[in-house]
């Protein structure tokens, strides 16, 4: 930040004499421009400051001294300005990143929720299929014992318990805990 102390010099435009408009350095000009020294202080910040802050004052009613004060608020109005637009901006980058964060964890606990419908509906399938081989392996034992033709007598009890272990295998009630991978 830059400013400035100096005399306030008072400027004004008067307009040119006949004799001062006909020759010279005057020839072109209407007026010519008066800097009048006033014996007064101004100090002027040179820097950029948002609208709403003065940039310049001037010994009229009151000494430079009297209106520190004012200058010193002036001065450090642009740091508070811009202390204030920072604070705002992480205000909404933390909303944002939780916004993110809660997003990601409904996205988790979606997909979370979607591997338990799906491992849910592979152990109802495995318990279909394993109840399905127990009725088979209960309707080939009627049909054999029936005098069927599917496989010959001697060999129903060694089919059927290698059938009926297999059904165990695939039953998520038959061994198998809830939550593990049938196979």
């Amino acid at each position: 930040m830059t400013f400035r102390l100096a005399e306030w010099v008072r400027e004004y435009r008067r307009p040119l004499t006949p004799q001062e408009s006909n020759g010279g350095a005057y020839k072109y000009r209407k007026s010519q421009k008066i800097e009048e020294a006033t014996g007064l202080l101004e100090f002027r910040i040179t820097s950029r400051l948002p609208a709403s802050v003065p940039d310049r004052w001037q010994e009229v009613d009151h000494t430079i001294e009297e209106m520190l004060p004012e200058i010193v608020g002036a001065i450090t109005a642009p740091f508070a300005l811009a202390r204030q637009r920072k604070d705002e901006r992480n205000a909404k980058r933390k909303v944002r990143l939780e916004i993110q964060g809660l997003e990601r964890r409904q996205l988790e606990e979606g997909k979370t929720a979607a591997a338990r419908k799906e491992v849910l509906r592979n152990q109802a399938r495995a318990w279909r299929e394993a109840n399905d081989l127990r009725d088979f392996v209960d309707a080939v034992r009627e049909d054999v014992l029936a005098g069927g033709s599917f496989l010959p007598r001697d060999q129903l009890e060694e089919w059927t318990m290698h059938a009926l272990k297999h059904a165990d295998e695939l039953d998520p009630l038959g061994g198998a805990k809830i939550g593990e991978e049938s196979q």
